[in-house]
């Protein structure tokens, strides 16, 4: 992770010695929500994503006033959760899973621009730097909670490193530089190497803000 601090740090730096006036390199950063299609949920869909935050580069170049291609860097974390409710002994019993994934994505995207709104479509490549999953299991008599038992390992056997999908985002530019956006991600391919009829895809919602050095 400090790896990709520090390639910000030195791609800001010198960014205005080496972007033309068409080139936008940009620093985003802000809040995500991930998850994956899955039928054996029994809670709300905002109870079964994964939140978090995200940070990134974007360079886009200038084709027209209107019109731009870009790709970025990104390090998004992916997921997701699962809640069980249960009773033990006459005990309310509360148990949650989850399964956390960070990539390394790498979007390309054409962007248009109307007025102060733009537009982007386009596709990512993304690859698994390092993955979590554990439970959270509670104990409740009806005052509150009794007892709470963590687990965390790594597991990266049965997950699938890379992942190909597409990109959709809008944006509004609040000043010269600096803009506030919304993106979706969806991946094409499974992330398990096992058949699963329950987790699909990974999908993935992003808000934040960028902002141009040059």
């Amino acid at each position: 992770m400090y790896r990709f601090f520090l390639l910000i740090f030195f791609t800001v730096s010198f960014s205005n010695s080496f972007c033309q006036k068409k080139n936008e390199l940009n620093i985003i950063g802000g809040y995500s929500q991930a998850g994956q299609s899955s039928d054996q949920f029994v809670t709300s869909y905002w109870r079964q994503n994964v939140h978090s935050a995200f940070i990134g580069l974007e360079y886009n170049y200038n084709i027209t006033k209107k019109s731009a291609i870009g790709f970025g860097v990104e390090f998004v974390e992916k997921g997701f959760r699962q809640w069980y409710g249960k009773n033990l002994w006459g005990t309310p019993y509360f148990t949650s899973y989850f399964y956390s994934y960070n990539y390394l994505e790498l979007p390309l995207y054409y962007r248009y621009t109307f007025k102060k709104w733009y537009f982007k479509v386009g596709a990512y490549g993304a690859y698994m730097v390092s993955s979590a999953q554990g439970a959270l299991h509670t104990f409740d008599n009806g005052n509150g909670v009794l007892s709470e038992n963590r687990g965390v390992n790594d597991n990266l056997i049965n997950v699938r490193r890379f992942d190909v999908g597409m990109v959709l985002g809008f944006g509004y530019k609040i000043t010269p530089r600096l803009k506030a956006f919304g993106t979706f991600t969806r991946g094409f391919i499974r992330p398990y190497k096992y058949d699963s009829q329950e987790l699909i895809f990974n999908e993935c919602f992003m808000f934040g803000f960028s902002y141009t050095f040059n």
